[in-house]
């Protein structure tokens, strides 16, 4: 009992099969490497850690811990390679081509949200904001890190695909003076978000403390 209520091995264990899955895809032979599947295989796997540690906290009374930094570190491992998944599909140039043909309307449809990277991104997403801010649904800890780190990949998204629609449909890149006015834009835009980010983020840490959830910041 002592020792599945020990954080660090089930860490250790994590790392392992994390470790294993990178081997084995060192042994899978490809001639075109598509780099998006064996990224988002690490987002799934570690999302699949994630709901396990859940479940198991929630079920099996064994499995309680008092720490938090467990499925904060496990779902961080789950964001990251999807994130940077879904990153690479944008600039995939099957995903441009099969859009219009480069037009805005094809620039517009997001075509990159077909791809599984992409979708399994928007799910793990809308899985933590539903899950972790207990406004709806079967809510579990409140838990302000996860939802801090699915808002910035969102933010992360957004702007690389608002930016790649700026440079490549709206502005003509040729011209200085439109390109300096653009990164200016850009630039205040990104201030603008990040106030409104640490806004978010206090207002969602007075909710939790005035909901009396303790597991907030634990």
């Amino acid at each position: 009992m002592f020792t599945a209520r020990f954080p660090p091995l089930w860490v250790i264990l994590f790392v392992i099969m994390n470790v294993t899955l990178g081997l084995w895809w060192t042994t899978v032979p490809s001639e075109e490497p598509d780099f998006t599947i064996p990224v988002t295989s690490f987002g799934v796997l570690n999302g699949l850690l994630l709901a396990g540690w859940e479940i198991a906290e929630r079920r099996l009374g064994w499995a309680r811990s008092p720490s938090r930094w467990v499925p904060r570190l496990v779902g961080l491992a789950m964001l990251l390679p999807l994130t940077l998944a879904t990153v690479i599909a944008m600039f995939e140039p099957s995903i441009r081509s099969d859009l219009g043909g480069g037009s805005v309307e094809g620039m517009l449809l997001l075509g990159w949200l077909t791809t599984p990277a992409g979708a399994l991104w928007l799910i793990a997403i809308l899985g933590i904001f539903a899950l972790y801010s207990g406004r709806r649904f079967g809510r579990l800890a409140h838990d302000l890190f996860l939802l801090a780190g699915a808002a910035a990949s969102v933010l992360v998204i957004a702007n690389i695909e608002l930016g790649r629609w700026i440079f490549d449909v709206v502005i003509d890149t040729s011209n200085d003076g439109e390109v300096a006015v653009t990164m200016l834009l850009i630039a205040i835009t990104l201030t603008i978000q990040a106030v409104l980010f640490a806004a978010w983020l206090r207002a969602e840490n007075r909710r939790a403390v005035d909901d009396g959830d303790e597991e907030v910041g634990a």
